[in-house]
C-alpha cells in the first residue's frame, strides 16, 4: 500500500511528470467526451529511474493511433485504423505514432510503433456491436452547434449594417 501511494498519489506516475492517477484519470474522462476515446500507455520502466513501482502511464490523444494501418498481415491477424485484431477479434497491438501527428511538419516521415494490447488502455465509450474506435459525446448535436453559431454570426452582422445605414 505505501508502494502503491507512493507512485499513484504523486507525479511519479505519469510518463511525463505533470499529473498523479487521479489527474491522468481526469485527463482521460474529458479526453473521452471531446474525442470519443483515449489511450493510456503503460511505460515500462528500469531501477535506474528510481521509481516506487517500475512503469508509467502515458495518457495519448486518439490521433496518436496510426490509421493508415489497414488490411490483412502475414500472420492472419487483421488491422483498422492502427489496431491489430487476432482471428478471434481480440486487439492484440496498437501502431502508435512516436509523436503527435498533428506537430509534425508534412514533410516529414510519420513513424509508428507496435505496442502490444497489454500495454494499451484503449479507453472508449462503446455504444453499438462491433464498434472500434469512440465518437465524441457531443457528435449529435455538432451541426446544430454549428448552425447556432452561424445563426448568431449573421444576426451580428445584420446589425453592424442596420448600424451603418443608420449613420449613412
Amino acid at each position: 500500500e505505501a508502494l502503491m501511494k507512493a507512485h499513484c498519489d504523486t507525479t511519479r506516475i505519469d510518463a511525463h511528470g505533470v499529473n498523479n492517477l487521479y489527474g491522468l484519470q481526469r485527463l482521460m474522462f474529458r479526453g473521452i467526451v471531446e474525442g470519443g476515446e483515449v489511450l493510456a500507455r503503460r511505460r515500462p520502466r528500469d531501477g535506474r529511474d528510481r521509481l516506487p513501482l517500475p512503469f508509467q502511464i502515458e495518457v495519448l490523444e486518439p490521433e496518436f493511433l496510426d490509421d493508415r494501418h489497414t488490411g490483412e498481415l502475414a500472420n492472419r491477424n487483421r488491422t483498422y485504423d492502427g489496431i491489430e485484431f487476432d482471428a478471434l477479434g481480440r486487439r492484440v497491438a496498437y501502431q502508435i505514432y512516436r509523436e503527435h501527428p498533428e506537430g509534425r511538419s508534412f514533410d516529414t516521415l510519420f513513424e509508428s510503433s507496435r505496442v502490444t494490447a497489454a500495454n494499451v488502455v484503449h479507453a472508449l465509450r462503446v455504444d453499438r456491436p462491433n464498434q472500434f474506435r469512440g465518437v465524441p459525446w457531443l457528435a449529435p448535436v455538432m451541426m446544430r452547434l454549428a448552425d447556432a453559431q452561424d445563426y448568431a454570426d449573421a444576426q451580428l452582422l445584420k446589425q453592424k449594417i442596420s448600424a451603418l445605414y443608420v449613420g449613412f
